[in-house]
């Protein structure tokens, strides 16, 4: 199991735009989803990306919650209008759930 983090230049990029830390450094961030996540999936650290970003593209989160005018920008949202939006967008998102933090507001997690 190799828990470095190792991606093509061509996925960077890609994974720059699709999946840009919100508070940090990007490889930082990538580097914790694959430690806490990927590694222990039987998937090459490249692959598990790949699948990652085709999946987040594939629901169309960014733009369902665009749409609804949910936008990053550091004030709450009501979990309610987000996951309305998501279902509205995209019923594979009916049953979505999230996860928030309020002493540490800087992130929520969707899981599909």
């Amino acid at each position: 199991m190799v828990h470095q983090l190792i991606i093509s230049k061509g996925l960077e990029e890609k994974l720059k735009v699709e999946w840009p830390s919100q508070i940090g450094r990007d490889d930082d961030l990538w580097q914790h989803e694959w430690l806490d996540h990927g590694c222990f999936e039987d998937f090459t650290c490249e692959q598990y990306f790949k699948k990652r970003v085709h999946i987040f593209k594939l629901c169309r989160v960014q733009e369902a919650l665009a749409k609804d005018g949910i936008l990053p920008s550091g004030k709450e949202t009501n979990t309610k209008h987000v996951k309305k939006a998501l279902k509205t967008e995209n019923s594979n998102l009916a049953n979505t759930e999230l996860i928030c933090n309020k002493k540490t507001s800087d992130r929520s997690y969707i899981l599909f």
